[in-house]
């Protein structure tokens, strides 16, 4: 069993999950990439028959799905499960395998409890596939919560489920796999024993891993999905609007602020991020009126306080925005990110030792905050400082944050009045490309 992490134009690279004993993976090895909707649909040779296939024996992979995929079609209402089992207090969890007693002891308790037409199958290592027909989900529930956690020589198993289940929102009979597979994902994150039926938290998390992926089109349609099954997930509309910001779209992504505060006046993360959001799109009133109330139920939110303090800038009240600053300073996290607000008012009315100063604990309480680094290098450079000392700063601030076009701009800068003209033009053609 094989997972794919990524491809290349003359290589791929694959992590390992389930190697049978005996069976080896050699350089040269052929992988046929089966896309999915295509997968269901084949009939694997040797497959069992519906007829055929039994509640009481372990069906392969591509077995269990083509056996699964003839009888679904026919029922109005099914369940898919997937349970992955590991044995406590074992060193990285003692998997089971045909070998093991656990899986005939489980087989047995399927044969007796799974209903006349369901199935049993291998998902990979440690793992079972069911099929539950003419099964709701809180009785398959039922079902899983009632198999042995217990072997016959008193060995306990760690015991996570995920339930898909059939009639779901628009899902198809075959997408019932994928929301299983959801909802086994939702139940690895949980402690202990942990049963999950496939709902709007499985699909945040489903959609969280699309997000930390950048692959924001596929996390929009499962947090939209998640809302549809339950509107009050706020979790799920906070991180869409989010999604709908990262891309450009800033009235949409007001709207699911707007929304989930409506539904929550007092959610914290709602209020910060759209308060941010406003401030982003110059909305400076909305923007205040947002982060006051988020400081209000969070007194030390260094981060909002930061923000307010922007705002006080941005409205030419300096003496203000100093005072917020200085609060979130005066917060346990606040060093590593006001220092170098403080010091940009300082630059601002020109009193460059008291800049310094404050550039120097910036730079001490958070030695990669490429802001901090960049002011720095533009005010050594304004004193005269080494030349060398003011590339290398100006050098280390581009290389922690090359997507800004002011640290490239100050770097550029330093290198032509270096004489390093070539390096410069390399640097612009680099950051182009």
């Amino acid at each position: 069993e094989l997972m794919l992490i990524d491809t290349y134009e003359e290589s791929s690279l694959a992590q390992i999950l389930h190697q049978r004993p005996g069976a080896e993976v050699t350089p040269g090895d052929r992988l046929i990439h089966q896309p999915h909707h295509e997968y269901y649909s084949l009939d694997h040779g040797g497959a069992l028959a519906p007829e055929e296939a039994g509640r009481n024996c372990l069906l392969s992979l591509p077995r269990f799905l083509t056996a699964w995929r003839r009888r679904c079609q026919k029922e109005e209402a099914f369940c898919l499960a997937l349970c992955r089992v590991r044995q406590e207090e074992v060193s990285h969890g003692r998997e089971f395998d045909a070998e093991n007693g656990y899986l005939q002891q489980l087989l047995d308790t399927l044969d007796q409890k799974l209903p006349s037409q369901g199935l049993a199958g291998s998902y990979g290592s440690a793992c079972l596939i069911l099929y539950l027909p003419g099964t709701g989900p809180e009785e398959a529930r039922d079902l899983l919560h009632s198999l042995p956690r217990e072997d016959t020589e008193g060995n306990t198993y760690v015991f996570r489920a995920g339930i898909g289940y059939y009639p779901c929102l628009n899902y198809t009979r075959l997408d019932v796999a994928e929301t299983a597979r959801n909802a086994l994902e939702h139940a690895e994150l949980l402690s202990g024993n942990a049963v999950t039926v496939f709902d709007s938290l499985s699909l945040t998390v489903s959609a969280d891993r699309h997000y930390a992926r950048g692959d924001l089109a596929e996390a929009i349609t499962d947090y939209q999905q998640a809302l549809l099954l339950d509107p009050e997930n706020h979790l799920a509309r906070n991180s869409l609007a989010i999604c709908h910001a990262h891309l450009g779209r800033n009235s949409r992504a007001q709207q699911e602020f707007q929304e989930l505060l409506a539904r929550d006046p007092n959610h914290v993360i709602a209020l910060y991020n759209h308060g941010c959001l406003s401030l982003k799109m110059e909305q400076l009133e909305g923007a205040e009126e947002n982060l006051q109330r988020c400081l209000e139920l969070q007194p030390e939110q260094h981060f909002c306080l930061i923000r307010l303090g922007q705002i006080r800038e941005r409205k030419g009240d300096f003496q203000g925005a100093r005072d917020y600053y200085q609060r979130a300073n005066n917060t346990p996290q606040g060093p590593r990110y006001a220092y170098k607000h403080l010091a940009r008012l300082d630059h601002l009315h020109e009193d460059l030792r008291t800049a310094r100063d404050n550039l120097q604990k910036a730079v001490q309480a958070n030695p990669w905050d490429a802001e901090a680094l960049h002011l720095m290098a533009r005010i050594y450079l304004e004193a005269g400082e080494d030349p060398e000392l003011v590339e290398s700063l100006a050098k280390r601030s581009y290389s922690l944050r090359p997507d800004l076009e002011e640290p490239l701009r100050l770097l550029e800068e330093i290198l032509i009045s270096r004489g390093k003209q070539e390096e410069a033009r390399h640097l612009r053609l680099g950051a182009e490309e």
